[in-house]
């Protein structure tokens, strides 16, 4: 593939890989292109590097030109999704970086200092092992590329791992290669990039529990950013993916952006929405989508890896209901996925601007409220019949004290270190408690106390 070409009807793109086989790997890449520039190269390449950095081998992509070309619905401007495909056998395990590069990006990106001189540059880290699978992490929603400007806007791109592997997820600069015909393995950060500009009180920025990024955009204009997601398991990492996108601010002509309700939602300790289940249960989360302007062209999608995990009976329906639409998200699972956590991202378009929510479902083995206060903590069951559960939710690693005092302020049992680690903690508690009202207390390091009542019949 050639890079001569100033090929500026690059609006951005990602590079996947997912093992078929035993180092066998379906490598899977789609370009976005602004409608009206230059035709997209059906032609393209991609270069694979080892550990040592070593190119093990240039390779042709399969244009699939059955479902690439086709508008993207939803925006007010043409946006083309192009697809490429291939499939290849590694020769060993280990480390790998799959790179492609094209020329030239946008010369009216704004947050870039000269963004005619910078190509494109997509790459993946990938670890394959011998007798472990391992894909690379994917994006299930579609990229939103236009927004309107000083109005608040949110969008999830929905970072997932179809292998269960941890995530975790930030905005980053985009990325250029030297200006040569193929990819190399070393690449550099596009000169002076910053973050898109915002209002003050609505930065550009990506929630770390779900993925949505929020904005309100100051200016009109083309602004780009990538969101670098990096894969974990057992504390190591073994891989990275990052979509890299270019949003363009526009007039929003007096049309706000469709809003979409969670019904009876609760949010957690980040803001979140959020719903907690049991084995068994049929969990149904009911949202409705609204706009004063275009409600006759009203739509709304679910995306979540649910809907394609065997052990998960996820489906989502859509209906009209007067001047808004109506949708309904059903989930039922079994005892084996007590203490996972999923997310599920709900988008309403009126066909010209999209509004994206995302919400959290975690599984327990019995039902346990929602944790709404960063600094607060859960007792269950409540009412106990002695024994009870404590569900910690802190970012902060530590420890903290127990205490549980009676109603004439006695200590009727305690434990003086629990340890906390950053994420969820959960620990069973006996004392042999007489029944009556009693009030339990955590004190952290920092001298914070937080306390529930507890009930034992």
């Amino acid at each position: 593939m050639s890079s001569s070409a100033f090929s500026t009807h690059l609006m951005g793109g990602e590079i996947t890989a997912k093992q078929i086989g035993p180092l066998e790997y379906e490598i899977n890449m789609v370009l976005y292109r602004d409608a009206f520039g230059i035709d997209m190269d059906q032609t393209q390449q991609y270069s694979i590097f080892n550990q040592a950095g070593q190119n093990i081998g240039v390779y042709d992509f399969n244009f699939r030109s059955s479902v690439s070309g086709d508008q993207v619905s939803g925006f007010p401007y043409g946006v083309e999704p192009y697809y490429f495909r291939d499939v290849i056998t590694l020769p060993y395990g280990g480390v790998y970086r799959i790179a492609w590069v094209d020329c030239c990006r946008n010369e009216a990106i704004l947050n870039l200092t000269y963004p005619l001189n910078d190509n494109m540059y997509l790459s993946t880290t990938l670890t394959a092992y011998h007798s472990y699978h391992n894909s690379t992490p994917e994006f299930l929603s579609p990229p939103v590329v236009y927004l309107p400007v000083l109005t608040h806007w949110q969008y999830n791109p929905l970072p997932v791992d179809t292998d269960g592997d941890s995530l975790a997820w930030v905005i980053d600069n985009v990325y250029r290669n030297y200006d040569g015909e193929y990819a190399t393995n070393t690449s550099y950060p596009c000169g002076g990039w910053e973050l898109p500009y915002s209002a003050p009180a609505d930065t550009f920025s990506i929630d770390h529990q779900t993925g949505i990024i929020s904005w309100m955009a100051s200016t009109l204009g083309n602004f780009v950013a990538s969101v670098l997601v990096t894969e974990f398991r057992d504390g190591q990492e073994i891989g990275r993916v990052r979509r890299d996108m270019q949003f363009v601010v526009v007039p929003s002509g007096g049309d706000e952006p469709p809003a979409l309700a969670i019904n009876g939602e609760q949010l957690n300790m980040h803001g979140n929405p959020q719903f907690n289940m049991v084995p068994g249960q049929t969990l149904k989360i009911q949202v409705t989508g609204s706009d004063r302007e275009n409600s006759n062209d009203l739509e709304i999608y679910a995306y979540s890896e649910l809907f394609a995990d065997t052990n998960f009976a996820a489906s989502f329906t859509t209906s009209e209901n007067g001047n808004n639409q109506d949708g309904v998200f059903t989930l039922k699972a079994d005892d084996l996925f007590v203490g996972e956590s999923s997310l599920v991202n709900f988008r309403v378009t009126d066909g010209l601007w999209n509004y994206d929510v995302t919400v959290v479902i975690k599984m327990f083995e019995t039902f346990v409220p929602v944790i709404d206060e960063q600094t607060g903590f859960l007792v269950y069951p409540n009412p106990s019949e002695g024994q009870f559960n404590i569900w910690l939710e802190n970012p902060i690693q530590g420890a903290v004290q127990l205490e549980v005092r009676d109603m004439h302020g006695k200590i009727v049992g305690a434990k003086d270190e629990l340890q906390v680690f950053g994420g969820e903690n959960h620990w069973q508690m006996d004392f042999d408690l007489l029944p009556g009202l009693y009030l339990v207390y955590l004190t952290d390091k920092c001298g914070m106390v937080s306390s529930q009542k507890l009930v034992v019949r």
